[in-house]
């Protein structure tokens, strides 16, 4: 979570096929959690996730289309929430000739997903 991760596909098609994106059936052209590039001359196009949030998981669907017909392509995204493991260590003072006390604990702290 909370990383930058591309997907990419190529379109072919005579005319040059127009795009549109929808995850689970809601368009997301104009979503500002992802940047889409198109390139219309070697149809290289990315969907990039911003910042991957456990709300960002489903199915994506590019639809491509110009007069002769319609594609499309989907692809699941599954987001796992994040586990970060945090070691604390605590140290007591030790009198001379005395060894010092170490203590060792880990604190887990996971986000659950949004509803």
């Amino acid at each position: 979570m909370g990383r930058k991760l591309p997907y990419r596909l190529k379109v072919i098609g005579q005319p040059v096929p127009e795009l549109s994106w929808y995850l689970d059936d809601e368009n997301i052209d104009n979503n500002e959690d992802v940047v889409i590039t198109y390139d219309r001359q070697t149809g290289f196009c990315k969907l990039i996730f911003v910042d991957i949030m456990p709300e960002d998981a489903g199915i994506y669907t590019c639809i491509a289309s110009n007069p002769v017909g319609e594609a499309k392509t989907e692809c699941e995204l599954k987001v796992r929430p994040a586990v970060v493991t945090t070691d604390i260590t605590q140290l007591t003072s030790a009198k001379p000739g005395e060894t010092e006390n170490v203590q060792t604990s880990t604190i887990v702290i996971q986000q659950t997903p949004s509803k």
